[in-house]
């Protein structure tokens, strides 16, 4: 009975788990896609990604 209850529970933690999981994906995608596009319109103006790119260098320096 004990060793069934803990099935049913790890079976509902491993559901969640992947529920969790996909929301977490999905979210990073969507984080992704804007960075990719981010890049891409900072490449497109070299100037301004050398300049982010300087900024984000002292600030992860300091």
């Amino acid at each position: 009975s004990q060793r069934f209850e803990d099935a049913v529970w790890s079976q509902g933690a491993i559901v969640r788990h992947i529920a969790a999981a996909a929301q977490a994906a999905r979210r990073q995608h969507s984080c992704a896609r804007a960075l990719a596009l981010w890049r891409l319109r900072a490449w497109r103006s070299r100037r301004v990604s050398a300049l982010c790119r300087r900024r984000l260098t002292r600030c992860v320096g300091d």
